[in-house]
């Protein structure tokens, strides 16, 4: 048995959308037994690609511990989804035996429905904390051994979104100057209740790669970048192609400025907080 759930891992990992397809085809109980005797990141790989419902049912079925070592690693978006399959209580039982941090960040997310930017972010950013020096900072992040070729968010000691820096911008600064002094307060950022619709039609993607998702009181929820938003719009497309009339709204730009005032927050071009994508494509972003 031990021999045959190393190659399944083996073969769920390299081909996560061929497995999902065929285990589909199981009953929500047996699929429920199959990944808890799964190591939880081959579990995960796989259910990126079930479909939700089965997903949370199966989830669900697990005990709160199994469900959450899987639930842990899932992408954000795939989380939030497949805990909204499942009934408040089994819900929360889940949620309770997450990690604290992914927990707490998984109950803010959960407070706004699909169709919302909170839905795309995803929660794996680097951050730095405001008050923490420059060659601390440069220790935490050689130790975390995370690859950093962009915007690094700085927050204070309540997760609230001050500004970014840059691996660029702390080589050049002093060892004992604080993050927040080399900070840039030129932060892109967007409310995570903000309806899809309203950003992935928006102008800022011609310019900015990503955008930081903070809630209303400016904690720092996520990031949701371009790709994510361009996803986003190919599936409001695909169910409202039959509605008419938005291929020729989107053609004439009328969808661009519709309800956006107030929205989205400091959205200055040129600053640390938001890479222009054109930079990127010609090889001229931030490096370490």
């Amino acid at each position: 048995m031990k021999a045959l759930n190393v190659l399944s891992e083996s073969f769920l990992q390299t081909h996560p959308m061929e497995a999902a397809l065929a285990l589909e085809e199981a009953d929500q109980k047996t699929l429920a037994q199959f990944f808890s005797r799964l190591a939880p990141v081959a579990a995960a790989s796989v259910m990126e690609h079930l479909d939700p419902e089965i997903a949370g049912g199966c989830l669900g079925r697990m005990t709160p511990r199994s469900a959450a070592s899987i639930v842990a690693e899932l992408s954000a978006q795939t989380r939030i989804v497949a805990l909204r399959q499942m009934s408040d209580r089994r819900r929360e039982s889940v949620v309770a035996a997450l990690d604290e941090q992914i927990a707490e960040q998984t109950r803010r997310m959960l407070r706004f429905s699909n169709d919302t930017v909170a839905a795309l972010m995803e929660t794996d950013v680097v951050t730095l904390p405001a008050d923490m020096r420059t060659t601390e900072a440069m220790r935490r992040l050689r130790r975390s051994r995370r690859q950093v070729d962009g915007e690094i968010y700085v927050l204070d000691r309540k997760h609230t979104l001050l500004g970014v820096t840059t691996m660029h911008a702390l080589f050049k600064a002093p060892p004992d100057q604080l993050i927040s002094e080399s900070a840039s307060s030129d932060c892109a950022r967007v409310l995570a209740g903000t309806p899809q619709r309203d950003l992935v039609f928006h102008p800022l993607w011609a310019e900015h790669n990503s955008v930081a998702v903070v809630d209303e009181d400016n904690v720092l929820l996520g990031v949701v970048d371009h790709r994510a938003v361009a996803r986003a719009g190919e599936r409001l497309r695909a169910a409202r192609s039959d509605e008419g009339g938005l291929e020729a709204a989107l053609a004439l730009g009328e969808l661009y400025w519709l309800g956006l005032s107030g929205i989205l927050d400091g959205l200055a071009g040129g600053g640390l907080a938001a890479r222009r994508r054109g930079d990127r494509d010609h090889g001229s972003s931030a490096k370490d």
